[in-house]
């Protein structure tokens, strides 16, 4: 019979560099399992493989923001569950590099989406693909990093995410307003700060 890890699995919710002032949680309800200078975030879950509901979903968020306000911190996806912490520490130790190299990309840097909606009503026989890719051309000139998204909502024409150094959020912000001044037969959807969620990739096969 297979042991029972419904007790000592670990749910995931992302990987910080250790400080020396550390404690046993950086979150409400969660601890770190360390390996050299480096941690994973973490709370007991049981160890079934199911869809989170929104509430998990949303208290991943609310945990990987109130790290994020705090200092670095690479995302991990809603619902990834370890057996054990021996399984955790095993991850960190396979992908050490490549954390701490994502680790030290996102440092001192936000998350932001930008969407791009067509105006209700608006009559216009401007080429929404071009005018879209003239947007995020500019949008990246103040970001450090981009990536385009699907827009997951039929009206939106377009979506991209930014990675914008922190001290300059509030020239990425500008640049937004600027564009939706210019761009009247567009709705700009802007939201950020967020912790880097579109600029991470995990792997946890085996």
């Amino acid at each position: 019979m297979p042991p029972d890890t419904s007790v000592s699995a670990l749910l995931l919710f992302g990987v910080v560099g250790l400080e020396a002032a550390d404690g046993d949680s950086l979150a409400p309800n969660t601890t770190v399992v360390a390996f050299r200078d480096l941690g994973a975030v973490v709370a007991p879950a049981p160890y079934t493989a199911r869809e989170p509901d929104a509430g998990e979903i949303q208290a991943h968020r609310e945990v990987a923001e109130a790290i994020f306000r705090r200092r670095a911190f690479l995302p991990a996806p809603v619902g990834i569950v370890f057996r054990s912490r021996e399984a955790v520490i095993r991850w960190i130790e396979i992908h050490y590099i490549t954390l701490t190299d994502g680790l030290s990309f996102v440092e001192g840097r936000v998350g932001s989406r930008v969407h791009l909606l067509r105006r209700p009503g608006e009559v216009t026989d401007v080429d929404m693909a071009a005018t879209s890719a003239d947007v995020f051309r500019t949008l990246r000139q103040h970001a450090s990093a981009s990536v385009t998204l699907k827009p997951r909502d039929g009206s939106r024409i377009a979506s991209a995410a930014f990675l914008v150094e922190h001290d300059s959020w509030e020239g990425f912000v500008s640049a937004v307003t600027e564009e939706a001044r210019l761009r009247p037969e567009l709705h700009f959807d802007q939201t950020g700060p967020w912790p880097p969620y579109d600029f991470v990739n995990m792997q946890f096969g085996v």
